[in-house]
C-alpha cells in the first residue's frame, strides 16, 4: 500500500509541476516569436525565388540574343551558323519560359509557412506545439531538397565534365555546391530559435 500510495504521488506531483510549466511560460509571446521567425522565411524566400527567376530569364535573354546575333552574322558557313543562332534562341526562349513560374509560383518554404500561419487553435500552448514541431521539420526538409539538389547538380556536372561538355560540366559541379553550403532561410532561422528561445523539452501530446 505504501508503494501504490507513493506511486500517486510521484504522479501527482509532476502532474502539477507540467502543468506550473504550461502556466509559467508565456506561450502567447513565444508563438509570436515563431511567426516573426515564419514572416522571415516567407520574406527571404520569396527573394531567393525573384533572384533565381532573375537570372534564369536574364540568361535566357542573353542566349536569344546570342542566338540572333549568331545567325545574322556573316559567317564562312551560314548553313552551321544559322543552325548554331536557331540553337541558342530556343534554348534561351526555354529559359525564358522556365522562369515564368519560378516568379508566379510561391515556393515550398513560403507554403509551408502559409499553413503554418492559419493554423489557429483556441490554446496557445497547441498553437506553440505546433508550430514549434512546424519550424523543425521544415528545416529538416528543406536541408534534405537542398542536399539532394546539390548531389543531383554535381553529379550530372562530373558526368558531363568526363564525357560531354568540361564546360558545362564545371557550370554544374560550381551550381551544384552553392545549395551544399548555402542554407536555406528555413535552416537558418531553425537554428537560431532552437540556440535561444526553444524550450528545452518540448511539450508532448
Amino acid at each position: 500500500m505504501k508503494r501504490i500510495g507513493t506511486f500517486i504521488m510521484v504522479l501527482i506531483v509532476s502532474s502539477s509541476l507540467v502543468y506550473a510549466q504550461n502556466e509559467t511560460v508565456d506561450y502567447k509571446e513565444l508563438n509570436n516569436s515563431l511567426l516573426l521567425r515564419f514572416d522571415t522565411i516567407a520574406i527571404k524566400s520569396r527573394s531567393n525565388r525573384t533572384i533565381t527567376g532573375s537570372i534564369v530569364a536574364g540568361l535566357g535573354a542573353i542566349s536569344v540574343a546570342a542566338g540572333a546575333f549568331v545567325a545574322l552574322s556573316p559567317s564562312s558557313n551560314p548553313d552551321e551558323a544559322r543552325m548554331l543562332g536557331i540553337g541558342l534562341m530556343a534554348g534561351g526562349g526555354v529559359l525564358v519560359g522556365l522562369s515564368i513560374p519560378i516568379f508566379l509560383i510561391p515556393s515550398y518554404q513560403e507554403q509551408k509557412v502559409k499553413t503554418a500561419e492559419a493554423y489557429k487553435p483556441e490554446s496557445e500552448f497547441e498553437r506553440y506545439k505546433y508550430l514549434d514541431k512546424t519550424i523543425e521539420d521544415l528545416a529538416a526538409s528543406c536541408r534534405m531538397r537542398r542536399l539532394l539538389a546539390a548531389g543531383i547538380l554535381t553529379g550530372v556536372g562530373v558526368g558531363n565534365f568526363l564525357w560531354g561538355s568540361p564546360l558545362a560540366g564545371t557550370v554544374l559541379v560550381c551550381g551544384g555546391l552553392v545549395p551544399l553550403f548555402i542554407e536555406s532561410p528555413a535552416e537558418t532561422e531553425y537554428k537560431q530559435y532552437a540556440q535561444s528561445e526553444r524550450i528545452t523539452e518540448r511539450p508532448e501530446d
